[in-house]
């Protein structure tokens, strides 16, 4: 059969991408494989296909640090409406129990409730319960920041000097850093959302760098 006329269903085209990327990496890894060898032969498909998958193949065990943006976690949990307290909590907490070290930055003005401070703020800027962040900060999971500083910078440079992963939606373009600093930040930032109360990291950072 000419390999070139097949079409192939879109589960079936990724079913034989990964096939092939298995058999070629068989292949590095033994001195003699004949049979993988003439399954070689056979030509990759050459739909292409993008996949969003780090470079650094680090792998992160549960004893690793996890260093959690929260601003940036409760507005995805409020849907970018609402600063969501619980949004944070529950991030915290899924680290927490497959076994990782976790600290939350955020910047202290978010904790600042007294009403002439809320006034000058946008109502994203509230959080809903202050109650859950304050009990984070008593537990040492929750560290607030100056509120006149980048708090990204925080969230970075401990993330870095504890070889740690950083959980965000923030690509911190904004981030003034050398070009490896650039890169190690792409590299080891998690990407993650919610499915109603459930955290959902990115699969694909998760399957590359998790052991």
């Amino acid at each position: 059969m000419d390999l070139k006329t097949v079409t192939l269903s879109e589960d079936k085209y990724n079913q034989g991408c990964e096939l092939y990327r298995l058999l070629t990496t068989w292949q590095t890894e033994s001195e003699n494989p004949p049979k993988i060898q003439k399954l070689n032969k056979m030509k990759k498909p050459q739909k292409k296909v993008h996949m969003d998958i780090p470079t650094n193949t680090k792998k992160i065990n549960s004893a690793s640090l996890v260093v959690i943006d929260a601003a940036n976690m409760a507005m995805k949990h409020g849907k970018n409406k609402k600063f969501s307290s619980l949004g944070v909590q529950l991030c915290v907490d899924y680290f927490l129990e497959r076994g990782f070290h976790v600290v939350a930055f955020l910047p202290e003005f978010y904790l600042d409730h007294r009403p002439h401070r809320l006034l000058t703020r946008k109502a994203h800027q509230i959080p809903d319960n202050f109650t859950i962040l304050n009990n984070l900060v008593e537990m040492g999971l929750l560290v607030l920041t100056p509120s006149q500083d980048y708090d990204d910078s925080y969230c970075i440079q401990y993330a870095m000097s504890h070889d740690g992963i950083i959980v965000s939606n923030d690509r911190f373009r904004d981030f003034i850093g050398s070009v490896e600093q650039k890169q190690w930040i792409r590299e080891n930032t998690l990407s993650c959302t919610f499915v109603g109360n459930e955290v959902l990291p990115n699969p694909n950072f998760c399957s590359f760098h998790f052991t």
